[in-house]
């Protein structure tokens, strides 16, 4: 009987190391590191948000703290007449998250950009939270901002008549957190022409851009808005183009955007992008950081999905530690006796 304890006594120990190796392997790869400058980048974003929650609560827009659990100030609500599609809440509180801004940030380092270098957004009215912070993350590396805007939005996003992007826009320029101007609005909605929104719903969206003296884009069809935004790449010699949000034009008609997975594009990567502005875009060399499927982005990040603002990113879990952890485990387990020792 002796020989039976200590038989299993060993195989006790075995599994315990095995599981505390394991245990390190699935920690190791998540240390956080967010620098001082980070940092700062990321005051600057809930900063801005602080000031549009406590800016609403004044004056009549207050935020519904049920939808927008974080008071970021920028969810929106679950319909008006300039709401385009469905949207989900979750990923709309994700996408306030002031970490994006630090995840654009080392994206635009990676692409070796620094300041004066020209970039475009081009954004959905949907993301007004991803919107402040690339915006945030831009400015702060002082790079030349091309933006346009769609000002349709799904639910949730900028839909609030009286408080779409624009509105936003001059709030948190007027209060020194953002300085850039769209150069252009679209419709959003059908075709990114505005189908399939009310004759309300396109005034709203109308006079917001006559009251700020931006030009509008209207086409006649999907396929020649997005050949103007392509031409507006070239024309204006971007780095990268930053896509906010599943804009008809961004995303094309092309069954195969579907499988197109969002981060940092870049052309040499040979994805299929399907024929909308952002496969114009890889065709001709320019990067692509496309924010769509938060939470792909998030496992790809360490940005947590709908969770609380906090101030560390979790670094990628390396395919290297699971073969390791799997490797050891297949180990363990072929050296593993459980019956062979005990006497009956």
């Amino acid at each position: 009987m002796e020989a039976n304890r200590s038989f299993l006594r060993k195989n006790a120990r075995l599994l315990y190391i095995l599981a505390g190796v394991l245990l390190v392997l699935w920690f190791l790869p998540s240390r956080t590191v967010i620098t001082s400058g980070e940092e700062d980048l990321w005051n600057r974003v809930r900063s801005a948000q602080d000031y549009m929650y406590e800016w609403r609560s004044s004056n009549g827009m207050e935020s519904d703290r049920e939808h927008d659990q974080w008071e970021t100030g920028l969810i929106g609500i679950e319909w008006s007449p300039v709401t385009t599609t469905l949207g989900s809440l979750e990923s709309k509180r994700t996408a306030c998250d002031p970490r994006w801004s630090i995840v654009t940030s080392r994206w635009f380092e990676g692409l070796g950009l620094s300041e004066g270098d020209p970039i475009a957004v081009y954004s959905s009215g949907s993301f007004p939270g991803l919107l402040l912070n690339v915006l945030c993350s831009a400015e702060d590396r002082g790079l030349d901002i091309f933006l346009v805007v769609s000002l349709g939005s799904s639910t949730w996003g900028a839909n609030i008549p009286g408080l779409l992007w624009p509105d936003m826009g001059d709030l948190l320029r007027n209060a020194g957190f953002i300085s850039t101007v769209a150069s252009f609005y679209t419709p959003g909605g059908g075709a990114e022409s505005g189908r399939g929104l009310s004759p309300e719903g396109l005034g709203i969206i109308q006079e917001a851009a006559e009251n700020r003296k931006v030009e509008m884009i209207l086409t006649d069809s999907l396929e020649e808005m997005i050949e103007t935004k392509v031409d507006l790449l070239e024309e204006k010699k971007v780095r990268v183009l930053v896509n906010i949000g599943g804009s008809a034009s961004s995303l094309g008609t092309d069954e195969e955007i579907l499988k197109l997975q969002g981060g940092l594009l870049m052309p040499s990567d040979g994805s299929s992008a399907g024929n909308g502005v952002i496969a114009g875009a890889l065709e001709r060399d320019i990067p692509v950081i496309h924010f769509l499927d938060l939470k792909g982005l998030c496992l790809k990040t360490g940005v947590p999905y709908d969770s609380k603002p906090g101030r560390t990113i979790s670094r990628w879990k390396f395919p290297i530690f699971s073969l390791a952890g799997i490797a050891i485990f297949l180990v363990i387990v072929a050296k593993y006796r459980r019956w062979g020792k005990i006497k009956l």
